[in-house]
């Protein structure tokens, strides 16, 4: 008795289906994704602008933008964003603000249990942090001040860009530091 070629087809298309659910049942468990718990408390915290509003002139309203993104990756969750402010500040004060901007993650870091892997820069070409924070490792960047003479900010002051930029990325199977 010969196989009805019918009976092959479907048992082809029923294996193919099998299999790709199979696949993708299999791949989508190594998928990780972005949740509140893949975010270091460092992230839900950080916030410069308390850090840069003793600098400012209080005759300016300063501008401020920040955005997070997050997406889900094999093996790791992502978190990464920025902080930009318009702010008018004297200039004499630029490198005391890049310091204190700098001064202020490393408090924030080591305050919520982070580990600092490497630390680099300067007041006029900018800072990077590396850090290992429980289960994430992550870097921010501190970006020199883009200074601009501006007819809008008070007299005696410059317009000054602060820009900071971050990204986190979670391991589930990284061991948190006890």
């Amino acid at each position: 008795m010969r196989p009805r070629p019918a009976l092959i087809v479907l048992w082809m298309l029923l294996l193919s289906v099998g299999l790709v659910l199979f696949l993708r049942a299999f791949l989508n468990r190594h998928t990780v994704y972005p949740t509140p718990e893949t975010e270091s408390a460092f992230l839900k915290n950080y916030a410069p602008r308390s850090v840069v509003a003793p600098f400012e002139s209080k005759q300016f309203n300063s501008q401020w933008w920040d955005h997070e993104t997050a997406e889900a990756g094999k093996g790791f969750a992502t978190h990464q964003g920025a902080f930009q402010g318009k702010v008018a500040i004297r200039p004499e004060k630029g490198m005391s603000l890049m310091t204190a901007l700098s001064d202020d993650v490393s408090t924030q870091l080591l305050r919520d249990g982070a580990q600092i892997l490497s630390e680099s820069g300067d007041p006029r070409g900018g800072f990077h942090f590396d850090y290992k924070l429980g289960k994430s490792y992550g870097a921010v960047t501190i970006s020199p001040l883009k200074i601009y003479r501006s007819p809008t900010v008070p007299e005696g002051c410059v317009q000054a860009v602060v820009d900071i930029a971050f990204i986190e990325k979670w391991f589930p199977k990284l061991k948190s530091r006890a």
